[in-house]
């Protein structure tokens, strides 16, 4: 593997990986920003190399998803690991529903934090003020302190995927 690395703690103390987590390599950055948001749990590490990948992986025990054949065929890594085929966004999140269908509570596309539900008082003073008005729910980050409403992300998301990958009944996307 050719790295000497430190022995990072990659879970909680106490807690185990629930089945469905993953780890991103470095051409899939938007890819794991849009699977949290499904409610994935995707680690991403901006420029890590593939020795720290392949070690993330077998410590951790998630799925490594890369773009890169080589590092997917490791027999290191042997089930561990999907190679997203696409190059557009829409279609590698079709690929990564096919295989992984399911998903849970949303989450940060910053951090992988798990989102959770607040009231419209905690984020009176967090959030633009016609935000505040017209926005019936709000949830925050607890890891990065992020605050997320509904409004228009969602349905220029629609947009710009051409199927709604809540809904894993629709047809391929254009």
């Amino acid at each position: 593997m050719g790295g000497d690395f430190r022995r990072i703690s990659l879970l909680e103390e106490g807690k185990k990986l629930r089945d469905g987590a993953f780890v991103a390599d470095v051409m899939l950055g938007r890819l794991a920003r849009w699977l949290r948001i499904l409610g994935f749990d995707v680690l991403y590490f901006h420029r890590a190399p593939d020795d720290f990948l392949i070690y993330v992986v077998l410590e951790s025990g998630r799925v490594l998803m890369t773009r890169d054949r080589r590092l997917a065929e490791e027999p290191i890594l042997a089930n561990k690991a999907f190679l997203v085929e696409d190059t557009r966004l829409p279609w590698q999140l079709r690929e990564f529903l096919g295989r992984y269908p399911g998903g849970g509570r949303p989450r940060c596309a910053d951090c992988n934090g798990l989102l959770v539900e607040v009231s419209r008082e905690e984020v009176v003073d967090l959030v633009p003020q016609y935000v505040y008005f017209n926005s019936p729910r709000f949830w925050r980050c607890p890891s990065c302190g992020k605050v997320l409403w509904e409004g228009t992300h969602k349905r220029n998301m629609l947009r710009f995927l051409g199927f709604d990958p809540w809904r894993r009944d629709e047809g391929s996307p254009e």
